[in-house]
C-alpha cells in the first residue's frame, strides 16, 4: 500500500484535526464526581451518531483494539521466546559435539 502523498489531503479527503482539553483526576470523591457530571452532556453519549465522534461505543471499540493488540504482542513475545530456547538448545547440542580432527 503506497503512503499518501501531498495529494491525499484534497476536498474528497479532508484532513480533520481535533483539539480538546482533558482533565484527569485520580479517583475523585463522590461529591466532586457529582459536580463534574451534574451538567448535561458531561458524560459521553452511549452510541455513535452522525455528529458525534466521541462516544462510549467508540471508546469501547478502541479498548477492544488495544486489547487485541496487546494479545498479539504477548503471542509474538511467547513465540520469540520459544524460538530463542530452540536456538539455544541447538547451539548447546552443537557445542557438545566433538571437534573435527
Amino acid at each position: 500500500m503506497p503512503l499518501p502523498g501531498p495529494a491525499a489531503a484534497t476536498i474528497e479527503n479532508p484532513v480533520e484535526s481535533f483539539v480538546y482539553d482533558e482533565l484527569i483526576f485520580n479517583e475523585p470523591t463522590e461529591a466532586f464526581f457529582e459536580v463534574l457530571t451534574s451538567r448535561p452532556g458531561a458524560l459521553l453519549p452511549a452510541k455513535n451518531t452522525e455528529g458525534r465522534k466521541y462516544t462510549q461505543q467508540t471508546e469501547n471499540e478502541e479498548l477492544d483494539r488495544l486489547s487485541a493488540a496487546l494479545d498479539n504482542v504477548y503471542q509474538q513475545v511467547q513465540k520469540t521466546k520459544e524460538q530463542i530456547k530452540a536456538l539455544e538448545a541447538e547451539k548447546n547440542g552443537l557445542q557438545a559435539l566433538p571437534a573435527p580432527s
